[in-house]
């Protein structure tokens, strides 16, 4: 029996045995391995073979691929010999996040995930860190041998992919001493509400309905606005206690 939940609980999960994972962003391998996330559409898959941990993260759900664009992700991994972390993608600087909010205040809310794969242009990068948060190496996440990731959207969903080592001289802090059971856990940054908003709601909309650059803001033909979608400014937090086959 497999328990998933978010946030918080770790829930007890099983890899399953693959030597056939490629790190290329397209699920195909994964089939029904993937676990749902029971009242959300994002799902989790963990696979490993003798050499590595494989894991992989699925949605469509547009706010959560927004917070892990723009805010970045650290996957933890954890065990009874220690504990590291994998930074990717890196969040975006805050000059990027208000040069959007100032240009593309409409349109951000409303960008479809297709074209967020845009904005990880130029953050290629994944970075091994401690339990400190203090930088350990860093990889090109695409060209890695060891570590390997890769973020893509395969026919309209977001797959976001993984590859630990099992054996190289900075996982053995995590998985020495042959340990079976690994906690897993996802989490974005936070979302700065400064950031996304506008400070005295520079480019958003005033009380009286306009847009802070003065006029009446973004208008369709029809003359009205179009709805602004709710922007969800809480951190995504998924953990998992992973069996290893």
């Amino acid at each position: 029996m497999i328990l998933i939940s978010g946030c918080s609980s770790s829930q007890l999960v099983q890899s399953t045995f693959n030597d056939q994972i490629v790190i290329d962003g397209i699920n195909k391998e994964w089939g029904s391995t993937l676990k749902n996330i029971e009242g959300k559409n994002i799902s989790f898959g963990f696979a490993n073979n003798k050499d590595f941990l494989y894991v992989t993260l699925i949605t469509n759900e547009r706010n959560i691929i927004r917070k892990i664009v723009m805010n970045g992700m650290t996957m933890w991994l954890e065990s009874s010999e220690g504990e590291l972390g994998v930074k990717y993608p890196f969040r975006m600087e805050t000059s990027e996040l208000r040069m959007m909010r100032m240009e593309e205040s409409d349109q951000l809310q409303r960008k479809e995930p297709g074209a967020m794969m845009d904005l990880l242009k130029g953050r290629e990068d994944m970075q091994i860190i401690n339990k400190e948060d203090l930088p350990l190496y860093t990889y090109n996440a695409e060209a890695g041998q060891n570590y390997k990731a890769k973020i893509k959207m395969d026919k309209d969903v977001f797959v976001y992919e993984m590859q630990i080592p099992l054996k190289d001289d900075i996982s053995k802090r995590v998985f020495g001493n042959n340990v079976k059971e690994v906690k897993v856990n996802f989490k974005t940054g936070e979302m700065d509400r400064d950031e996304m908003r506008g400070n005295n709601n520079q480019g958003m909309q005033g009380g009286g309905g306009r847009s802070g650059r003065g006029g009446g803001g973004m208008k369709n033909q029809g003359g009205m606005r179009p709805p602004r979608e709710k922007m969800d400014f809480n951190v995504m937090d998924y953990s998992f206690k992973v069996e290893l086959k």
